[in-house]
């Protein structure tokens, strides 16, 4: 794109701004040139908060990473229980008396 028409689509959206109220010409825009301004100084602070942002939620996600681990864990537990205490039943044999509970699920129970 050239300048020719670089300027030309400036001035269209300039045009645009003045009619939606947002800038006038009797400041020579100068509310935009603030508002620029402003962008180009609160840069560096909105990469900063958004950086804060990407580490707190790579904390959450490390967490509930581990909390899903640990439920994981606690299924196959009680899977496992639940299958010898199937099986202890099939023969017969109370369960009770043969073994005891996985130290899981007795945390789970209490």
């Amino acid at each position: 794109m050239s300048f020719r028409e670089v300027k030309a689509h400036a001035i269209f959206f300039l045009l645009e701004l003045e009619k939606l109220g947002k800038v006038t010409r009797s400041d020579g825009y100068q509310g935009l040139l603030n508002a620029i301004a402003n962008d180009v100084r609160s840069k560096h602070r909105v990469r900063l908060q958004r950086q804060q942002e990407i580490e707190n939620m790579t904390e959450a996600l490390r967490h509930l990473k581990e909390r899903k681990k640990y439920f994981e864990e606690q299924i196959n537990s009680y899977n496992s229980y639940v299958e010898v205490a199937m099986a202890t039943m099939q023969r017969g044999k109370s369960y009770a008396t043969t073994q005891y509970l996985p130290m899981a699920l007795i945390l789970m129970f209490t």
